[in-house]
């Protein structure tokens, strides 16, 4: 999120503003630290430390929620991935009892939600070779075996294990959508309540610099956690900035 605000054009220094909402939150709180520490008298007025503790507390609870999300997202998806990889070598068994019941009528998996081709040398099966036809497999196998007399199921492996992992894959997958919208939309959030309190402290640099440095970027900012840099000239590297004494 680069900055628009130029300070003292004439200066050997400048400010270099966090492009991350996470460095945006370190730098409101080490402001709101600092300001907290100096007598009344020496704070800012017209942008007071309660006016920048509800925008810092506001970004702090949205990137607190934006990880909630993503954990619960990552979460979900790890359960669909440990269901996923306990269900393949099950439904390579199940094509094989499959193939082996309906040897004379190939086509007929097609009921078991198996693709099947004719070709020259009568019908082939395509076996579900990544997770998106597995689980397609899996639903439909289940609810294929489900309707068939009990003496007509397969039972290696049992359709209870079956119907017990396309419940957790269904439930997740959806889980995991949900989540997943929730991450986005509290990314959002805290992407915008992040950017409010920038506007908000390079406001506050505004201030500092034109009310009690006359108008020059100096070292002395860096006590509000704001990184004074050294202005780099045309083809040269910025020299990193100094930090201040402990």
């Amino acid at each position: 999120m680069p900055t628009t605000m130029k300070f003292d054009p004439q200066g050997n220094l400048d400010l270099n503003w966090p492009s991350s909402d996470q460095d945006i939150i370190d730098l409101g709180a080490a402001f709101t630290a600092y300001e907290e520490q100096l007598l009344p008298a020496q704070q800012l007025k017209d942008l007071s430390n309660v006016f920048f503790k509800g925008l810092l507390q506001a970004a702090q609870v949205a990137a607190a929620e934006a990880r909630a999300g993503e954990a619960a997202r990552a979460q979900s998806a790890e359960v669909v991935r440990q269901a996923m990889e306990q269900a393949r070598p099950l439904l390579d068994k199940i094509v094989l009892h499959l193939k082996s019941r309906h040897a004379d009528n190939l086509a007929e998996l097609e009921q078991w939600g198996l693709e099947t081709k004719r070709n020259a040398h009568g019908v082939s099966v395509t076996k579900p070779n990544n997770d998106t036809t597995r689980r397609t497999f899996l639903l439909a196998y289940v609810n294929k075996e489900a309707a068939l007399p009990v003496t007509e199921q397969i039972t290696d492996p049992p359709l209870s294990q079956m119907q017990a992992l396309a419940d957790t894959l269904s439930q997740n997958r959806s889980d995991r959508t949900e989540q997943t919208t929730r991450r986005l939309r509290n990314v959002a959030t805290r992407t915008n309540a992040s950017q409010q309190l920038l506007d908000a402290l390079q406001a506050a640099a505004a201030v500092l610099i034109v009310t009690r440095f006359n108008r020059q970027v100096t070292r002395d900012l860096q006590a509000w956690g704001f990184n004074v840099v050294a202005k780099a000239t045309p083809g040269e590297k910025p020299v990193p900035p100094v930090e201040p004494a402990a």
